[in-house]
């Protein structure tokens, strides 16, 4: 928030916006969507009603989350600065070997975030489609 005037207002209308979020220009946020800390939303997206973006801070070296794409359905990781489909990440997870070599301890560390963030995706969806 930039001013104490502008946090009071947000605040009053039960908008919060985590430290450290970056929203892109021409982003459209609904309503009661929930943004976590260090969320960074690209150009032109578009986040639905009821919209969930989880985040893990300091589950390895660096942030994640999740989403899924209120437009097709789609669901998306992010690891560090790669954003991929569930797809995409499981055809070739090991896409940084030089800093996550295979089955190493920050390898480890990596897949357990990347699994938790998968199964929340799941479980999501699952609610979703009652």
């Amino acid at each position: 928030y930039e001013g104490d005037a502008l946090k009071k207002e947000l605040l009053a209308q039960n908008i919060r916006i985590g430290e450290r979020a970056k929203i892109g220009e021409w982003a459209t946020i609904g309503e009661r969507a929930k943004i976590g800390e260090r969320a960074k939303i690209g150009e032109r997206a578009e986040i639905g009603e009821w919209a969930i973006i989880i985040s893990v801070v300091d589950g390895y070296k660096y942030s994640a989350n999740a989403y899924t794409d209120a437009k097709t359905g789609k669901h998306y990781i992010r690891l560090g600065c790669f954003i991929r489909s569930v797809e995409e990440w499981e055809g070739d997870f090991d896409n940084n070997v030089k800093e996550f070599p295979a089955d190493s301890p920050q390898w480890q560390r990596r897949k357990n975030v990347y699994e938790f963030l998968k199964k929340h995706l799941e479980i999501e969806e699952e609610a979703a489609n009652g």
